[in-house]
């Protein structure tokens, strides 16, 4: 399994690259799974419902499927590494955040505090860089790339993929 992560701060269009990639690697036949960091809390279950009573009544962790799909709710944070290896039968994981993970990365840049973010990071290996940063951002050492250009990202990281580069 390959994992590849895109960081950065809010508002850099992380959610937008990613969901580009997953199209485009399920178009070329890949299974994908997706993990999203999360820095504010969020529900996805409904007050009143059942699962929601199951979590309120002191479950630890709830799960619910049907024939079509499975969801499970843990009442805790569970690190990065934990989630991923509960994930199978995939050919790649994308993993939008984590930002401290150890993971190959693409970092976001749209300002001068997202430049300097990817200098602090371990494991980036390009630059998504909106218009007005991109001649700073191409004095970085790394492989710089317009937020637009989905294609030479793909490209990339289809190459480190196949090169080994990427395995979990």
């Amino acid at each position: 399994m390959h994992i590849f992560q895109v960081v950065g701060y809010q508002n850099t269009g992380k959610t937008t690259l990613l969901c580009n990639l997953i199209e485009r690697f399920t178009r070329m036949g890949y299974r994908v799974g997706t993990i999203k960091h999360d820095a504010h809390q969020f529900a996805i279950d409904q007050p009143g419902k059942d699962t929601w009573r199951h979590r309120r009544s002191g479950a630890d962790q709830t799960v619910i499927t049907s024939s079509t799909e499975t969801a499970w709710i843990s009442q805790k944070a569970v690190p990065l590494e934990n989630i991923i290896q509960t994930l199978n039968e995939l050919d790649l994981v994308l993993v939008e955040g984590f930002k401290q993970a150890k993971y190959a990365k693409i970092v976001m840049v749209k300002n001068d505090a997202d430049l300097a973010l990817a200098n602090k990071l371990v494991g980036v290996r390009a630059l998504a860089v909106w218009p007005e940063m991109y001649s700073l951002a191409a004095e970085t050492p790394f492989p710089v790339y317009s937020i637009h250009n989905i294609d030479g990202i793909l490209k990339q990281m289809v190459n480190e993929m196949e090169a080994g580069e990427l395995t979990f």
